[in-house]
Order: C-alpha cells, then structure tokens, then sequence
C-alpha cells in the first residue's frame, strides 16, 4: 500500500515563546514606571537639578509610555498575529485530523478490503483446490477407463486373432473337403464310364458266350456242358477274388483305398494349375524352381502328413528316397505299386545317372494292362495326370508312405 503524505504540523512553541516575551516587555515598563514615581517631588521643593532630573524622568517617562505603548502595539499585533497563528495551526490540525481520519478509514478499507480480497483468495484457492480434487479424480477415474478399454482392445484383438485363425482353419478344411468333393466326383465320373464300359463288354462276353454254349450244346453235347461248368467256376474263383478287395481290370482299381485317399484327392484337385507358384513359394522359394517336389510336399501338408511325420518335406528328388529308404518304406521298381506311393522317375534323356529327375504320386494301377497312372507337377510346367507301363525302365522305384 503507498504511504500517505501528512502535512507538517505548525510549530506550537514558536507561538507560545511569543506570548512569554510579550508578557516580559510589560513587566519591564510596569517596573521603570513605578522606579520613575519613587524620585518625583512637590514644586516646592524642586530645585534645577530636580528640574533636570524631573525632565529626565519625564523624558524617561514619555520614551516609556512610547516605548510601552509601542510595545504593547507590537505586543497586540503578535498577540493577533499569535491568534491567528494559533487558528492556522488549529485549522490544520483539524486538517491534519480529517486526513488522518480520512486515512485511517482508507486504511482500514484497504484492511477490509485486503481481508476480503485475503478472505476471496482463500475461497478461490479452496475452490482450486476442490476442482484440482475433481481433476485429480477424473484423470484416475479415466485412466481405469483406459486401462479397461486397453485390456478390451487387447482382449478383442485376441479374440479376433482367434476368430481369423479359426476362419483361416475352417476355410482350409472346407477347401480340403471342396477338393476331396471334386476328385471323388472326377474319380466317380470316370469309374461309372469305366463301369458303363464293363457292363457293356460283360453283356457282349455274356451274348459271345450264350451263343458259343448253343454251339457247343449243338455240336458236342456234353462236352459242352463240361466247358460251360469250368467257365462258370473259373467266374465265381475271379468274382471271390475281387469281393475280397483286390483288382477289378475294368475298373481300373488296385483296392479300396483308391476312394478314400486324400493325397490322390488333393492332387487331382490342382490339376491344371501352370507354373506351380503356390507350391514353391509355400515352399519358400523366392522366384520358380523345378517344383515337382514342392508339388508332392504341398499335398502332404494339406493332409496334415509332413506335421506328423508321415512324409517329408522335400524339394529335391533324391533328398525324398533318401527318406524313404532311411524309414525302410522304399519300393522297388519290379513291385506292385499302389495308391497314394510316390513314384520317382530317371529320365532317360541325357542318359540315367541313377539321380533322380522327377517325382510324383500313384492314382492307381491298372493290373490288366499293366499301366501305372500317376498325377504329377511340373508336368511341361503343369499338373497333370500322366501313365507309364511298370515295366518303364525310367521308374527308380516307389516310396510308400504309412497313411
């Protein structure tokens, strides 16, 4: 607060010295007058020297009475003037008492004033204080919120990890049984032709053989009858034979197995395919490789064998009848193939090194012809379904994995 200038205050002693000098000057003249009366006389008894002292002492008195009345003029005037020193400096002390006043009153307004502002500032820094509770209170309450919409997120990421790896598992089982649906409806395609085909020979063998039996009745009698019985056993021998799950020569089929092997499905399901860029990059090769094995490796991890150990995961021939010959599953070439082996082939152009140069897998064989099918990649640069006879010098042998 700045400090209030008071106006000096008149000096009372000044005033009061005045009044005390004046009173002193009439005591002097009170005292030489009454000196003057001690030494007048009677005119009788005045002689010159008491005339000159009588003019002395009227002279004397006279510059008395000036000198008193000059004084006590001087005196009055101070007195006045002393009057009204005395009402100037009461005038400004009742002055000086306002401003006092006044400045008491501004003090204690500022007082006030300060206490208020004191008693506001407490109130302001208690409502601060209350708000930066609250504040302090919602930034807890929103970081729970955070951390519960993190842990959502997170949770929702996993369950959407989960759900996407699910999708991922259901999508490939349901292409696997898409590509199972296609080759046993391929396989059933052609075994009805081949069945249509049987039928058709079996019912011209049976008109052949109805009209060679009226031949034989015609022209031998029971000679005939003797052909026809050892005919008859021969069918019912071949009819027990095949009933037991072995070869049918129309059909074409080895066993049984032909209608439930999911590696003959699986790669008849990519036939057709050119350049082979889902086998060998799966595989994990950055540009194109001869893609025959990749091939054969993608088949197997479709149906789960190379995870448990049933096949190899190969990319080059010899490295797969290594395998094979190392698990004791190795075929040789002058024994029955069956469906689901791998076959491995030498090729003869450029002469056999007894490396081999391809690979791929058995459809069936086919025992009346002696014809081996197979479904290869990289066949002239596509999956194809390709036949050799057994006897193809160019098969190394088979590699039969424990479906």
């Amino acid at each position: 607060m700045p400090d209030i200038k008071q106006k000096q205050r008149t000096p009372i002693k000044n005033i009061n010295k005045k009044v005390i000098y004046s009173e002193r000057i009439k005591d002097n003249v009170v005292n030489i007058k009454d000196r003057t009366n001690d030494f007048v006389k009677t005119d009788e008894e005045t002689t010159p020297t008491d005339n000159a002292t009588q003019n002395i002492v009227d002279t004397e008195k006279y510059a008395t009475t000036k000198v008193g009345e000059k004084i006590n003029e001087d005196g009055k005037k101070s007195v006045i003037k002393t009057k009204e020193n005395f009402e100037k400096a009461r005038n400004n002390i009742n002055e000086i008492r306002v401003r006092q006043k006044e400045t008491k009153q501004l003090k204690d307004k500022v007082k006030k004033d300060s206490n208020n502002n004191s008693k506001n500032i407490d109130i302001r820094k208690k409502k601060i204080k209350g708000i930066k509770k609250k504040n302090s209170k919602a930034i807890k309450s929103a970081d729970r919120s955070s951390k519960l919409t993190k842990k959502q997120i997170k949770n929702t990421k996993n369950i959407a990890k989960q759900t996407e790896k699910r999708a991922k598992e259901a999508a490939k089982l349901a292409k696997k049984a898409y590509q199972r649906s296609k080759a046993a409806a391929k396989m059933i395609i052609q075994n009805t032709r081949r069945l249509i085909k049987a039928i058709v020979t079996a019912v011209k063998t049976t008109i052949l053989a109805t009209k060679a039996f009226i031949t034989f009745l015609i022209a031998g009698g029971w000679i005939a009858v003797v052909v026809v019985l050892i005919v008859c056993i021969m069918g019912g021998a071949m009819a027990l034979y095949q009933g037991n799950g072995h070869k049918n020569s129309e059909l074409g089929i080895y066993n049984a197995e032909v209608w439930d092997s999911p590696m003959v499905s699986t790669a008849i399901s990519q036939l057709g395919n050119k350049g082979g860029e889902p086998y060998w990059k799966w595989y994990g090769f950055d540009e194109r490789v001869a893609w025959c094995a990749c091939f054969v490796s993608w088949c197997s991890n479709q149906c789960g064998y190379i995870e448990k150990g049933i096949m190899p995961k190969f990319s080059v021939c010899d490295d797969g009848i290594t395998w094979f010959q190392g698990k004791h599953q190795w075929i040789e070439p002058t024994d029955m193939p069956i469906v689901g082996d791998i076959i491995f082939f030498d090729w003869n152009e450029g002469g056999q090194d007894g490396v081999s140069d391809h690979v791929g897998i058995v459809e069936y064989y086919d025992i009346e012809k002696n014809i081996v099918h197979t479904i290869e990649g990289n066949s002239s640069d596509e999956c194809k379904q390709k036949e050799y006879s057994k006897d193809d010098n160019q098969i190394m042998g088979y590699g039969r994995p424990k479906y």
